[in-house]
Protein backbone atom coordinates (compact mmCIF):
# COMPACT_ATOMS: atom_id res chain seq x y z
CA UNK A 1 0.00 0.00 0.00
CA UNK A 2 1.97 2.96 -1.31
CA UNK A 3 -0.68 5.62 -0.72
CA UNK A 4 -3.22 5.84 2.03
CA UNK A 5 -6.07 8.06 3.08
CA UNK A 6 -4.79 9.38 6.41
CA UNK A 7 -8.12 10.94 7.35
CA UNK A 8 -9.86 7.60 6.84
CA UNK A 9 -7.13 5.81 8.76
CA UNK A 10 -7.52 8.20 11.71
CA UNK A 11 -11.27 7.66 11.77
CA UNK A 12 -10.69 3.89 11.70
CA UNK A 13 -8.12 4.15 14.50
CA UNK A 14 -10.46 6.27 16.61
CA UNK A 15 -13.31 3.77 16.25
CA UNK A 16 -11.02 0.83 17.07
CA UNK A 17 -9.50 2.57 20.10
CA UNK A 18 -12.86 3.55 21.53
CA UNK A 19 -14.07 -0.04 21.22
CA UNK A 20 -10.84 -1.53 22.59
CA UNK A 21 -10.13 0.91 25.45
CA UNK A 22 -13.35 2.84 26.00
CA UNK A 23 -13.98 6.57 25.99
CA UNK A 24 -12.05 9.32 27.71
CA UNK A 25 -8.75 11.09 27.36
CA UNK A 26 -6.55 8.27 28.75
CA UNK A 27 -3.60 10.69 28.72
CA UNK A 28 -1.64 8.94 31.46
CA UNK A 29 -2.16 5.50 29.95
CA UNK A 30 -1.18 6.66 26.48
CA UNK A 31 1.95 8.51 27.61
CA UNK A 32 3.02 5.63 29.84
CA UNK A 33 2.58 3.26 26.92
CA UNK A 34 4.60 5.60 24.68
CA UNK A 35 7.49 5.51 27.15
CA UNK A 36 7.41 1.71 27.03
CA UNK A 37 7.41 1.75 23.24
CA UNK A 38 10.41 4.12 23.13
CA UNK A 39 12.35 1.66 25.29
CA UNK A 40 11.41 -1.11 22.85
CA UNK A 41 12.80 0.98 19.96
CA UNK A 42 16.05 1.42 21.87
CA UNK A 43 16.29 -2.34 22.37
CA UNK A 44 15.51 -3.20 18.75
CA UNK A 45 15.95 -0.18 16.46
CA UNK A 46 15.66 -2.34 13.34
CA UNK A 47 12.07 -3.40 14.02
CA UNK A 48 9.64 -1.20 12.04
CA UNK A 49 6.64 -2.17 14.20
CA UNK A 50 8.31 -0.56 17.21
CA UNK A 51 8.35 2.82 15.42
CA UNK A 52 4.71 2.46 14.39
CA UNK A 53 3.45 1.98 17.96
CA UNK A 54 4.26 5.50 19.27
CA UNK A 55 2.92 7.04 16.05
CA UNK A 56 -0.43 5.35 16.55
CA UNK A 57 -0.45 6.21 20.24
CA UNK A 58 0.20 9.85 19.36
CA UNK A 59 -2.68 9.85 16.92
CA UNK A 60 -4.94 8.21 19.50
CA UNK A 61 -3.95 10.77 22.12
CA UNK A 62 -4.67 13.69 19.80
CA UNK A 63 -8.04 12.23 18.80
CA UNK A 64 -8.93 11.68 22.46
CA UNK A 65 -8.12 15.34 23.16
CA UNK A 66 -10.83 16.24 20.66
CA UNK A 67 -8.70 17.05 17.63
CA UNK A 68 -10.26 16.06 14.33
CA UNK A 69 -8.46 14.07 11.66
CA UNK A 70 -8.38 17.25 9.55
CA UNK A 71 -6.74 19.21 12.38
CA UNK A 72 -4.18 16.47 13.00
CA UNK A 73 -3.23 16.34 9.33
CA UNK A 74 -2.97 20.14 9.16
CA UNK A 75 -0.86 20.13 12.32
CA UNK A 76 1.51 17.63 10.72
CA UNK A 77 1.89 19.85 7.65
CA UNK A 78 2.38 22.93 9.83
CA UNK A 79 5.04 21.19 11.91
CA UNK A 80 6.95 20.06 8.82
CA UNK A 81 6.84 23.57 7.35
Amino acid sequence: MEHMNLRGFLKRLEKWSQQAFGPGERTKGITDHMKKEIEEIKKDPNELEEYIDPIMLSFDGALRQGYTPKEIIQGMHDKLD
